[in-house]
């Protein structure tokens, strides 16, 4: 299945993001390795970051906003 992409939601990146377990790590493990392949077999839309943004600058958690 090369070139195959996968859509991740916004929720797979709130999850990363916001917790530090062992599940959380993976995520941010497989993110990285999402630079090194081209095309990027990691999709996500625009309205990801919009949503991301919202819970953060709610809550006015500086840390959050810049990751």
């Amino acid at each position: 299945m090369a070139g195959a992409s996968v859509y991740l939601d916004t929720n797979v990146f709130i999850y990363a993001f916001e917790n530090n377990n062992a599940v959380a790590r993976k995520l941010l493990e497989l993110f990285s390795l999402n630079t090194e392949t081209k095309p990027p077999f990691l999709a996500t839309s625009e309205f990801t970051l919009a949503e991301l943004m919202v819970d953060p600058f709610r809550k006015n958690d500086e840390r959050l906003v810049d990751i």
